[in-house]
């Protein structure tokens, strides 16, 4: 998987679990 993809659902998920 690509870096910048990573960095995406990462700071999706912190989004969601905020």
């Amino acid at each position: 998987m690509e870096p910048s993809l990573i960095r995406l659902m990462l700071c999706f998920k912190k989004e969601a679990h905020l």
